[in-house]
């Protein structure tokens, strides 16, 4: 036992390998981490905006009249079903907005 008593270790006085090197994924997460917010409320809603953006442009394309007649002529059993309809339109975004998160960003 120690003889001062102390039942922790200083954080300097840890081993530590100085060959590993840290890869990136975890070098941007030390930065997000430890960086001060130092960004403006312009640079935050345009890094924040870009998901809700891309549900409203989703949303705008599946809403006019052109691509509800591809949706009907694709699903002959929306044209009499406006519920259904809806249904398909829905589906339509999930996947889309699914795809693009996960090719683009």
């Amino acid at each position: 036992m120690n003889n001062n008593n102390s039942y922790y270790d200083y954080i300097d006085t840890l081993p530590v390998d100085k060959n590993i090197r840290q890869s990136e994924v975890e070098l941007e997460l030390i930065r997000t981490l430890f960086n001060k917010n130092n960004k403006s409320l312009f640079e935050k809603l345009m890094k924040e905006s870009y998901e809700p953006g891309l549900v409203g442009l989703l949303f705008l394309a599946l809403s006019i009249p052109y691509s509800d007649n591809i949706i009907k002529s694709i699903f002959p059993v929306t044209t009499n079903l406006d519920i259904f309809f809806l249904v398909v339109k829905t589906i339509i975004v999930m996947v889309l907005y699914w795809l693009m998160k996960h090719t683009i960003f």
